[in-house]
């Protein structure tokens, strides 16, 4: 069985991710006389949301991979994903630092802005995504308290559920 996931949009995706942190960034890295202790932590945190994300977008509890296919994939999915949040706001917030108080961002002045925006952009999408499962759990909580008036509310529920899933 191929996962549902397994697509050309994510097989890009981690095309891309592969070479940027395989690929390309060790050269740059190596190039560095002189390496931050706080871009390794930086790196850190943003080397790891990137693969969990990698991770979780292809193994997905609904695919029935990794681990056994059940619970265990589940449980690890959330809490790979969990971690990889936190990490991705301690990689936004080092690189911030680094970009525009450690380093000297007038050097690269589009360099600068571009990497803040691509960093904004993740927090922003960690925030919807963790909004996202949030509005889930709430409803599923809501159909297994049996919280509804009739099978119709129901599906409505199900669907609205499935729309958040989707979200995240």
């Amino acid at each position: 069985n191929i996962p549902p996931t397994l697509n050309i949009s994510w097989f890009m995706a981690t095309t891309l991710c592969i070479w940027f942190l395989f690929i390309h960034a060790p050269f740059v890295l190596i190039a560095k006389i002189n390496i931050e202790p706080l871009l390794c932590i930086h790196l850190f945190g943003a080397y790891s949301i990137y693969l969990t994300c990698v991770h979780n977008t292809l193994l997905t509890p609904s695919t029935k991979f990794g681990w056994g296919g059940g619970t265990n994939a589940r449980l690890f999915h959330i809490w790979i994903g969990r971690v990889g949040l936190i990490l991705g706001v301690i990689g936004f917030i080092t690189g911030f630092i680094l970009t525009w108080f450690v380093l000297e961002p007038l050097n690269d002045l589009g360099f600068s802005i571009g990497i803040s925006f691509g960093g904004i952009m993740q927090m922003i999408l960690q925030y919807n995504g963790y909004r996202a499962i949030k509005h889930f759990q709430n409803i599923k909580a809501q159909i297994e308290a049996s919280d509804y008036n009739n099978q119709e509310e129901l599906f409505a529920l199900q669907e609205e559920q499935d729309k958040h899933l989707s979200h995240h």
